[in-house]
């Protein structure tokens, strides 16, 4: 794939983030006059343990590791 495409694709999935985030804010914001701040705390966690899991060796792209009881067959 060109690398302006995959780039284009990035920033599409980075806006999604961004775009759900706000929604959320302002969706509790307008429903319960309180703003709750546990979106942004979400957010960020989600990218602590991601930067931690890639400097631990994983690989990077939508490829999650198989769960922990999956076994793959020999055929």
């Amino acid at each position: 794939m060109s690398y302006y495409f995959v780039q284009t694709l990035n920033a599409l999935s980075f806006s999604v983030l961004l775009l759900l985030t706000g929604l959320g804010l302002s969706l509790v914001l307008s429903l319960m006059n309180f703003i709750n701040l546990a979106h942004g705390a979400f957010f960020l966690l989600g990218g602590y343990i991601g930067i931690h899991w890639l400097a631990a060796g994983a690989r990077g792209g939508s490829r999650c590791p198989p769960p922990s009881g999956s076994r793959r067959s020999s055929g």
